[in-house]
């Protein structure tokens, strides 16, 4: 048995994906493909070998990145059941420097962040974060997809865009993290895509009455006290609730304005305390679209990205 590891890297503004460990040509016969390097978008790796997997992505809750085996003569090595999936790989900030400030700080900002709209916030881009420094809640522009301090550049090929909540505490790389980095990721809204017979369809979800959502995140510090310091940060993922089972079966951490300050506050650091912050929200708070497939490609970042399509029967 030869064990492949894959891994996602950033390549030309897309996602691609190669194999750490090249397969003989046998290993990639018994699966009935060749070797070539295999397209990555938000519906997921589209072959393996020529393969199709169904729903695959590159994530595990670990960011060692997805384990596969393959076997020579064994056709059926990669089946779906061990790939994971991953949730909450594209989402959108339309809000103002004010408004966000505002919301989180009440009072206008004395350092602007200089945001402007992002309409297809993908992994890798740098996004406002909110985390307490010295007790005080404080706005930083940080890198989605945490990078461990480890690494020798400001880079990784883990999958750590999110981080689930049911396996967070006994992570070994997010563990330490949870109880003492955490963060507010200030979204207008995610997308995530619905598998339908025509393919999959993706849609725009949102709070129903607020025009931001406090998602929950941890961060950590890369090369710290280093002149090349940066920050970068993972997304809290949890079960589907109601309504977004109509959609996906995975969602992010959406928490309520009265649990922010306790998700914020590092003196808080007790699992069942902790965990019981990371649930989903109630269904009744959100609303979803269908949208175009323009959402698909991260160069489009326009508002047209936003805009709802005709109504299709499910």
């Amino acid at each position: 048995m030869t064990e492949l590891r894959w891994s996602a890297v950033k390549s030309h503004k897309t996602f691609l994906c190669k194999l750490d460990e090249r397969p003989t040509g046998r290993q990639a016969r018994a699966v009935g493909g060749r070797l070539s390097r295999f397209s990555y978008d938000d519906t997921g790796f589209k072959y393996l070998f020529g393969y199709r997997l169904a729903n695959a992505r590159a994530a595990t809750d670990e960011g060692v990145g997805l384990v596969v085996s393959l076997q020579a003569g064994e056709a059926m090595a990669l089946p779906n059941a061990s790939i994971k999936i991953l949730m909450c790989g594209r989402a959108y900030e339309t809000y103002s420097d004010e408004e966000l400030s505002f919301r989180y700080l009440s009072k206008s900002p004395v350092t602007p962040l200089a945001l402007s709209p992002n309409y297809n916030l993908s992994p890798t881009q740098n996004s406002p974060v909110l985390r307490l420094v010295a007790g005080e809640r404080q706005f930083d522009q940080m890198r989605w997809q945490l990078v461990p301090a480890w690494e020798p550049a400001f880079t990784t090929k883990l999958s750590t865009i999110n981080a689930r909540s049911e396996t967070v505490f006994e992570s070994r790389l997010y563990r330490h993290l949870v109880v003492r980095r955490r963060c507010i990721v200030p979204l207008s809204g995610f997308y995530e895509w619905k598998k339908a017979d025509d393919g999959k369809r993706p849609f725009k979800i949102h709070l129903r009455d607020e025009p931001i959502m406090s998602v929950a995140g941890i961060w950590d510090t890369w090369h710290p006290g280093a002149p090349e310091e940066r920050y970068s940060f993972s997304i809290m993922t949890t079960a589907a609730n109601e309504f977004m089972r109509e959609i996906h079966d995975r969602m992010p951490v959406i928490l309520d304005r009265q649990y922010e300050d306790a998700w914020l506050d590092p003196e808080i650091h007790e699992q069942e305390a902790l965990q019981k912050l990371l649930k989903p929200c109630p269904s009744s708070w959100l609303v979803a679209a269908e949208i175009s497939t323009l959402v698909n490609s991260p160069k489009n970042n326009t508002p047209a990205v936003l805009q709802p399509v005709a109504a299709k029967s499910s």
